[in-house]
């Protein structure tokens, strides 16, 4: 097993050399500014010195310097043995929770439309081969300690609420999601802007019937993830697929193409299925757009967990001063899939009401077990340190990937340089026939997914995604062995032709 990586991450905080302002002190006023807006709270512990100056990039003494400041100002604590904390109680004059507070200026229309289409279901694989997308190592998981965690849930079952509860999900479950999504994805949240939903799917179901009305314009991302696609159909909205650049969805053409969009479903971190970031001026434009049209953005942030270059991403919700993104996540890709928990935070406490009643009709309480064992795991700090551990592992797999690729394949296909997510893109070269290449990787029964199988409408290079978290250096081995006879089998014969789509400029930025 691979060495712990350091321990969460604190998304936003930048440390500039060319700056007038020596270091620590830059690293001091940001921690200072994140305490006062709320975004760390009474109780919540820092990164260890060492760990954040790794992550930083900087000396352990100026991220010391920052916390010993912190520390005789009384914005910090230090307990001997157990790490750094924020204080209990702060300076009188400087206390300031910065909770945001947001109405929206419409509201939100609930009526429920009944399905005028629906995609047919994707075939559930039981077994997990070479390379199945967005299925998490099972081969490291925890065990023991998410069994010891359920033994202490069950032993204290009855102190619990086992009625039907609050069917927007167990309440210190909300408030330990509303702090790790605060400090690690940097959303702007309270835990009573916190849904508990069985699934993102069910996340993404209950975000059209309730915003959406039959016929309502939706941004789609092309190719994008077919849950979504499936979700958005079903509530007999009109898809509007928007082509994805080396910059994720290309806004530009969304709003000259459709201008009346109710709603923009997007992956701004990790773009799915081509692995590529909307940055910082699109992700402005994208909001800017919301908040002048009185419109929705979802995002999707479903495995932004995982960078193996880089911090996290700060989230697009975030940046949103006017209440208008609907955060979702699950814990599919850092859990396991089976537990079907995942979550949305949506802008206002007042918007949360009137969900709460439209949920109630359809679905009156996730499973309240899970939801149990699923708090403990956080609130007892197992969480985080599964999240490093499995960041280290699949940097390590990501690698292994790479380079059996390079070594086997090089001649057939090149690997993205995208450092994230739990799986890799690869481009095709063109003396490949896509069609053959199917045939055989039917045949040697490899889970290998094909971008173009997303599109909607826009063609996109030929291309392949392979999902690599869930499997050892072993299996990883054996499956490229069998891919490379697949591609060995597929190649045009002189003077063939394909459908290939070139476009230089399509290709996802180096990131």
């Amino acid at each position: 097993m691979p060495k712990e990586s350091p321990e969460i991450h604190l998304a936003g905080i930048k440390l500039s050399k060319s700056s007038e302002d020596p270091l620590y002190l830059q690293l001091y006023n940001q921690l200072r500014t994140m305490i006062i807006e709320g975004r760390l709270r009474s109780g919540d512990r820092l990164p260890a010195s060492r760990t954040l100056a790794t992550e930083l990039g900087a000396s352990r003494v100026i991220v010391s310097q920052a916390y010993e400041q912190l520390i005789i100002e009384g914005y910090l604590s230090g307990k001997t043995g157990a790490g750094t904390f924020v204080a209990d109680t702060l300076p009188d004059q400087l206390l300031h929770v910065g909770a945001r507070q947001t109405t929206s200026k419409k509201k939100a229309a609930t009526e429920v439309n009944k399905p005028v289409v629906s995609l047919p279901q994707s075939e559930m694989q039981t077994k997990i081969e070479p390379f199945q997308l967005g299925i998490p190592s099972l081969d490291y998981f925890p065990y023991k300690t998410w069994q010891t965690t359920g033994n202490k849930v069950l032993k204290d079952l009855k102190k619990h609420n086992l009625g039907y509860g609050d069917s927007l999900g167990y309440w210190p479950l909300r408030k330990a999601i509303a702090s790790y999504l605060r400090l690690s994805r940097a959303v702007q949240c309270e835990a009573d802007q916190v849904v508990i939903v069985t699934g993102a799917q069910q996340g993404m179901n209950m975000v059209a019937g309730f915003l959406l009305k039959k016929g309502d314009e939706v941004w789609m991302e092309d190719p994008g993830y077919f849950g979504a696609v499936s979700s958005f159909l079903y509530a007999g909205v009109k898809l509007c697929p928007v082509p994805v650049t080396q910059d994720g969805i290309d806004i530009d053409y969304a709003k000259k193409n459709f201008p009346g969009a109710r709603l923009a479903y997007v992956t701004p971190s990790h773009q799915f299925p081509l692995g590529c970031m909307l940055p910082q001026n699109k992700r402005t434009e994208l909001l800017q757009w919301a908040e002048e049209n009185d419109t929705w953005i979802l995002e999707d942030d479903y495995d932004s967990e995982y960078r193996y270059e880089s911090r996290p991403l700060p989230s697009l919700q975030g940046m949103d001063k006017a209440g208008r993104v609907i955060y979702m996540g699950t814990f599919s890709k850092v859990m396991f899939p089976a537990l079907r928990l995942a979550y949305l935070v949506l802008p206002s406490v007042e918007m949360v009401k009137e969900f709460n009643a439209f949920k109630e009709t359809i679905d009156r309480r996730s499973p309240v077990m899970e939801q149990l064992m699923l708090c403990t795991f956080m609130e007892e700090g197992h969480f985080l340190r599964h999240i490093r551990k499995m960041r280290v592992l699949y940097a390590e797999r990501l690698a292994i990937l790479i380079g059996l690729l390079k070594a086997q394949l090089s001649e057939y296909l090149t690997p993205s340089d995208g450092q994230s997510g739990l799986h890799l893109l690869c481009w095709i070269s063109d003396k490949v026939d896509l069609a053959l290449l199917k045939q055989e990787i039917e045949k040697k029964k490899l889970f290998v997914s094909f971008p173009s199988e997303y599109t909607i409408e826009h063609n996109i290079p030929p291309a392949i995604t392979l999902g690599f978290a869930a499997f050892t250096k072993y299996r990883l081995k054996m499956g490229v062995e069998k891919l490379k006879e697949c591609f060995e089998n597929s190649l045009l014969n002189h003077g063939g032709t394909g459908d290939r789509t070139k476009h230089d400029d399509f290709l996802p930025r180096r990131h």
